[in-house]
C-alpha cells in the first residue's frame, strides 16, 4: 500500500479526490464535478477488472489458437516487438510483447521446414540509415545458433497493412496456400481481418494473453489505481481506434 501511495498516479487520484471533496463541501458544484469525474473514471479503469475485461474480450477467440497449428510453409511474425537499444550486450530492448517472438521462433522449431517470416518498421543504424528492425530479430537467432533454416524479412512496414501487404506478395512468389500469423492476442481481430482482405490466408496464433491474465489472477479489485490497467486501457483503446480506422479506409 506504501509503495502504491508513492505512485504518481495514486497521488494525483488522491488530489483529485481532495480538491472535488473540498469543493463539493464548500457548494462550487463546477469543480466539483471537473474533480470527481476523473477521479471516478481513474478509479473504474485503474483499480477495477473493467480494463483487463475490455481487452479479454478482443483475446478470447484466440486462447487456444496456438495448442494446434496446423501445416503452414510460413510463420509470419508481426512487429512491435521491441526497440533499437545500442548501449545493451544485444542491442534489443524487448517489450511486453516478447511473447511473440518465443512463440514464433517455437512454432518453427516445431517443424523446421517452416520459414520465419519477419515483420516491422525501422530503427536508426548508427551509420545514419534506417534499417528494417526485424534484421535484429535476426542477427541475435544466428548469433545464439537457435535461427530457423530461412528467415526472410518483409523490410520497412508501416503498419500492419503494410505487413499484409508485403506477405502477399511473397506468398504469391513462393506458392504458399496459407500461413501463421503471431501477434498479440489482442491484436489478432484487426490483424486476421487485414490479411483476409489483402488477400492472405492465415492461421492466426495468439499470445500475451495479457487481460485474460489479469483476470484469472487472484486479485481484481484495488484501492488505488493502477497505472498496469491504465496501460491495458490504453492497449484495448488503440485496437479499437485501429479497428474503426481500419474500418474507414477500407482495410478490413
Amino acid at each position: 500500500m506504501i509503495e502504491a501511495l508513492l505512485q504518481p498516479l495514486s497521488l494525483a487520484w488522491l488530489a483529485l479526490l481532495g480538491i472535488g471533496a473540498a469543493a463539493a463541501w464548500r457548494r462550487h458544484r463546477a469543480i466539483a464535478a471537473a474533480a470527481l469525474v476523473p477521479a471516478v473514471l481513474l478509479h473504474l479503469l485503474g483499480a477495477t477488472p473493467l480494463s483487463p475485461w475490455l481487452l479479454s474480450r478482443l483475446e478470447e477467440p484466440y486462447r487456444h489458437s496456438a495448442r494446434s497449428v496446423p501445416a503452414v510453409p510460413a510463420v509470419v511474425l508481426l512487429g512491435g516487438t521491441h526497440d533499437f537499444s545500442p548501449r545493451n550486450a544485444l542491442p534489443l530492448d524487448f517489450g511486453g510483447t516478447v511473447d511473440r517472438v518465443l512463440t514464433a521462433v517455437e512454432l518453427v522449431r516445431q517443424e523446421p521446414s517452416r520459414v520465419l517470416v519477419l515483420g516491422g518498421s525501422r530503427y536508426d543504424a548508427p551509420d545514419g540509415g534506417a534499417r528494417p528492425d526485424a534484421e535484429l530479430i535476426r542477427d541475435w537467432l544466428e548469433r545464439w545458433g537457435i535461427a530457423p533454416r530461412e528467415v526472410v524479412i518483409l523490410g520497412i512496414c508501416t503498419s500492419t497493412r503494410d505487413e499484409a501487404e508485403r506477405t502477399r506478395a511473397l506468398a504469391a512468389a513462393r506458392g504458399w496456400d496459407r500461413v501463421a500469423m503471431v501477434s498479440s492476442a489482442g491484436h489478432l481481430r484487426r490483424a486476421e481481418a487485414t490479411f483476409s482482405r489483402a488477400g492472405v490466408p492465415v492461421v492466426p496464433v495468439g499470445c500475451d494473453f495479457t487481460g485474460i491474465s489479469l483476470l484469472e489472477g487472484s486479485r481484481h479489485w484495488f484501492l488505488l489505481p493502477r497505472i498496469g490497467h491504465l496501460a491495458v486501457f490504453s492497449q484495448w483503446l488503440h485496437e479499437e481506434l485501429g479497428w474503426a480506422y481500419y474500418r474507414v479506409r477500407g482495410w478490413t
